[in-house]
């Protein structure tokens, strides 16, 4: 700086000497020498303006020593070493230092704020919430496989959040999360946005998510798939860290022709307001394992997953099961509630064990399958209430709306409260084969226009066992059973000879069509040890 104002000077200096008055006395010599001084001045300035600098932020402090060109700030002032500054050298000190800028204020102000304003931008950077799978390559163009890149942004510890867009993404590959949680949340739609095949995620033949995660969550997704045959891999496989000890939860989901959509061998899962359309099983719950924490609990028949919860989802237009309990697997405190399945088979198909399970306030309607089938498996310590089974068309009629079948079966301290029973091309309740039917309620629920597609007495509102212990039917309505008399309300597969009849109470059911049978005949003995009173509305 000092540099630059010492050739001003001579630039003034050749000015003031220039002799206007007389031409002839102008030292052409002296100035040839001048111009050539400053274009030296002028070559060392620009060298050394590449070597500026400025130490500690600027802020001078007596005690360093500083190099040529250094630029620092004092009492609100900038000055600049013309030369090597040696310690303790006062910035007074004019054969070191120039002053070059009086700024009225401290610059390391600025140095402060400016640390202050980083600081918080990168506080900020570390902790958004969300990131996009866009962040880590994928391409939102209905073709190009963005696999690798939603398990890079599932893996990243952060919240992966879908935005809306023309097109979806497609997954073909395995997405495999190993972090200790996952998150994927789709578009906050309004009602004009809603989110649908082409802004949500297309599955082909190989494309799912596998979750190894402590806690994953979906929400607001929508899962599309093309190409997918039966026993296809799942849309989504939730297995937990060690293949046991996960919970997974998915709210306001859609599965659109998407076989296996969730396959759950993990200890929980909660399902809230998901669709499911053309896929087939919905729900698979495969844990197989027991209840080990924090308490080892004995008992052979409370073991599974700590809890799976199903709450008002609708099962649409070809979902063979709604719910599947595999051979082999345990599901333990279950709660399925408030769902509807309309145009599917609907059903919740237990081939393994299900306990503690409350199964109420569910609809069932043109359903073409048992709502609850117990094929071989075991339900322990479970309720089946207040649902409404209602087929209401030839061409959708369910065979049983509750099939419990198989020598293997067991069930025990189970009760069917409260619920509708209509429309039905057979039974609402049948029991057939086992030989383990054991505290058994049936109450308060309504059976009307059954078996109505023939006049059969092998097809009664309930189907008891040939063997039973301990059965109360009371307190239900009976409308019709069959188009004439030959169909009945109560009746068992064979007659018993091994005292079962002495465990049977029924009591205090009213039937309300003109038909001569409330117990069949097989069933007759019991009316000994039994309260039976029948009303006919049509004598």
């Amino acid at each position: 700086m000092r540099i630059l104002i010492r050739m001003v000077d001579k630039m003034v200096h050749i000015v003031d000497n220039w002799p206007y008055t007389d031409l002839h006395n102008i030292n052409l010599d002296w100035l040839i020498q001048t111009v050539k001084d400053l274009q030296e001045e002028v070559r060392n300035f620009t060298q050394d303006l590449p070597h500026v600098s400025a130490w500690n932020n600027g802020q001078w402090d007596i005690t360093h020593a500083y190099e040529a060109n250094e630029i620092v700030f004092d009492d609100n002032k900038i000055y600049i070493s013309v030369k090597p500054v040696p310690a303790n050298t006062q910035i007074s000190n004019t054969l070191y230092w120039t002053e070059i800028a009086d700024m009225g204020f401290d610059p390391t102000d600025i140095y402060t704020a400016l640390e202050q304003i980083q600081s918080a931008l990168d506080a900020t950077l570390a902790n958004v919430y969300y990131v996009t799978p866009e962040d880590f390559g994928a391409v939102r163009d209905g073709e190009t496989d963005c696999s690798d890149a939603f398990a890079a942004a599932m893996n990243s510890g952060k919240v992966v959040k879908l935005l809306l867009g023309a097109n979806g993404y497609v997954i073909k590959k395995p997405v495999v999360v190993t972090a200790v949680t996952a998150k994927l949340i789709g578009p906050d739609a309004t009602w004009n946005q809603t989110p649908g095949q082409f802004s949500g995620i297309t599955l082909t033949e190989n494309g799912y998510f596998l979750i190894n995660a402590e806690y994953a969550l979906f929400q607001n997704i929508y899962f599309y798939s093309y190409n997918r045959t039966q026993g296809s891999t799942s849309a989504v496989t939730i297995n937990g860290p060690d293949g046991l000890n996960g919970d997974a939860f998915f709210y306001n989901c859609v599965f659109s022709s998407c076989n296996d959509s969730i396959v759950c061998n993990a200890r929980g899962l909660d399902v809230v307001d998901c669709l499911f359309a053309r896929g087939t099983p919905a729900i698979t719950l495969n844990y197989i394992g027991t209840t080990n924490n924090p308490t080892p609990i004995t008992d052979s028949k409370i073991t599974g997953g700590r809890g799976f919860n199903i709450q008002n989802c609708r099962f649409h237009t070809g979902v063979n099961w709604s719910v599947l309990v595999p051979a082999g697997a345990s599901c333990y405190n279950f709660n399925f509630q408030n769902n509807l399945s309309d145009h599917s088979y609907g059903e919740i198909v237990v081939y393994g064990s299900m306990s503690n399970a409350n199964i109420d306030g569910n609809t069932w309607t043109l359903c073409n399958r048992p709502v609850l089938a117990v094929a071989d498996g075991k339900l322990y310590n479970s309720v089946f209430s207040n649902n409404v089974c209602s087929a209401n068309q030839a061409n959708a009629l369910p065979d049983n709306y509750i099939s419990i079948t198989g020598t293997a079966a067991e069930i025990e301290n189970v009760s069917f409260i409260g619920n509708v029973f209509h429309t039905s091309a057979y039974r609402a309740i049948l029991a057939t084969g086992l030989t383990h039917f054991t505290r058994v309620i049936i109450a308060n629920n309504t059976f009307d226009n059954l078996n109505i597609t023939g006049d059969n007495i092998t097809y009664g509102a309930i189907n008891l066992p040939g063997t039973f212990d301990t059965v109360v039917i009371t307190g239900n309505v009976f409308g019709q059973v069959a188009p004439t008399a030959a169909g009945v309300c109560i009746r068992a597969d064979t007659e018993d000879t091994s005292g079962s009849l002495t465990k049977l109470v029924v009591q205090n059911n009213i039937k309300t069509y003109d038909k001569d049978y409330l117990v069949h005949t097989y069933l007759q003995s019991a009316a000994v040890n039994s309260d039976i009173q029948t009303y006919r509305l049509n004598p």
